[in-house]
């Protein structure tokens, strides 16, 4: 036992760290009691019911994410259990992308410098209040770690089974959040055609085969129920009701209102088929007869999702009537823009950093390019606070370790056996 507790003294003491800061968070901003439910959560919900109930993919929601939040249906239970269930399984991924940052970091640096970059993350508050909503974002995080934790495996040791867990795992993940169809691609691309070769070729690529179908049947789905091979109708209701109409706004001189104003109502006036039409040449017009505003609409959502605090904080309410409640809501409020602030700045100059420097192995490449392609994207909404930020928090945090040990060399990790 006391061998077991040194081997793994680290992860032990980031648990118990873990389970002690959550019950000081719920004690201070009365979390267990309160009532707030996201504005999202009934989609997610209504997305298991028709996967379900229904055997059919839902329209906004991809298939994996409403398998994994409805499992608790294919047991009789009603879709209120699915909030508990929802809390423990983000609970525990939050606990894993935690133990993999750690896990990838000491890598790179040594496991003590690994182990406080891992707490900064069980620190960073947006990441934990999100856990305790009924959303994708930690479970999505999950896959993208556990994807670029495969593709290092790969740049140690060349075995092309980590290769293909990598790109299954990426490939999986569009069904729970369709950002990472693109991103796949262009990781194909940084990985190139001899690597590509080695994969077709291998016998693990049925992983990467089982994935692909897993996807396919999911587009066949959306065809047969919605009229369209897509992921989700998700991007062209989050472009044309954030990024296109506070272009518009910008460009009538009007104040951005979410999701009440014409253009909101106009566009809920189209068939989900012909929703991606309009988006597409919404796009074509704005850039092309209101270039100037839409770029300063881009600029404004990039702003707003990186200097925002987590919204959690506007919503909680003094349930208990602690009389210091409303002292811990402004603090921890304060602290988290400040942490959404720094991920962005740090993230931003890291990623950067790799992303253009000649000498770069390609798995810090394609992480780099992974935090600029989701920031990039990101844009096209805006006042979510932290939220869209939140998935790339373990990348931006593994960059980091890179980085102090590429400048001190004091904490580099000790070859690895």
């Amino acid at each position: 036992m006391k061998n077991l507790f040194q081997k793994f003294q680290f992860q032990i003491c980031l648990v118990f760290i873990g389970f002690l800061w959550i019950f000081i968070l719920n004690f201070l901003l009365q979390i267990s009691f309160q009532k707030y439910v996201y504005p999202d959560t009934e989609s997610y919900i209504r997305a298991s019911e028709d996967l379900y109930f229904s055997y059919k993919s839902n329209d906004i929601r991809p298939s994996l994410i409403a398998l994994i939040n409805g499992f608790p249906l294919l047991f009789g239970f009603s879709k209120t259990s699915l909030f508990l269930w929802n809390s423990i399984v983000n609970l525990v991924f939050w606990f894993a992308n935690m133990l993999l940052i750690f896990s990838l970091c000491s890598k790179i640096i040594s496991k003590k410098a690994a182990f406080f970059i891992a707490l900064i993350y069980l620190f960073t508050l947006g990441s934990l209040l999100i856990v305790f909503e009924f959303l994708s974002e930690t479970v999505f995080s999950f896959f993208l770690l556990v994807s670029f934790f495969l593709f290092r495996k790969y740049t140690e040791n060349k075995k092309v089974t980590y290769l293909c867990l990598g790109f299954s795992t990426l490939i999986l993940s569009m069904l729970i959040k369709p950002v990472s169809l693109l991103l796949f691609f262009f990781v194909c691309v940084f990985f190139g055609l001899k690597e590509l070769n080695k994969v077709i070729r291998s016998r693990s690529s049925i992983l990467v085969y089982s994935s692909i179908f897993m996807v396919l049947c999911h587009l066949y789905s959306m065809k047969s129920n919605y009229g369209n091979y897509t992921l989700s109708y998700i991007d062209s209701f989050t472009y044309y009701n954030y990024l296109g109409t506070r272009a518009d706004c910008f460009k009538n001189g009007t104040k951005f209102v979410q999701c009440n104003n014409y253009r909101y109502r106009y566009f809920n006036k189209f068939s989900l088929s012909d929703t991606k039409k309009v988006a597409f040449e919404d796009v074509k017009n704005q850039l092309t007869n209101n270039t100037f505003n839409f770029a300063k609409a881009y600029c404004a959502n990039l702003f707003l999702n990186s200097c925002r605090a987590s919204g959690y904080f506007y919503a909680y309410e003094n349930k208990t009537n602690s009389v210091h409640f409303e002292i811990y809501r402004v603090l921890f409020r304060g602290f988290s823009r400040l942490q959404s602030m720094l991920y962005s700045f740090v993230g931003f100059i890291v990623s950067l950093y790799y992303f253009f420097r000649k000498k770069t192995d390609k798995f810090l490449k394609t992480t780099s390019f992974a935090i600029i392609y989701i920031v990039a994207m990101s844009a096209i909404s805006s006042d979510q606070a932290d939220r869209f930020y939140i998935v790339i928090y373990p990348l931006i945090l593994i960059l980091l370790a890179q980085f102090l040990k590429d400048n001190f060399k004091s904490i580099s990790a000790p070859l690895q056996k």
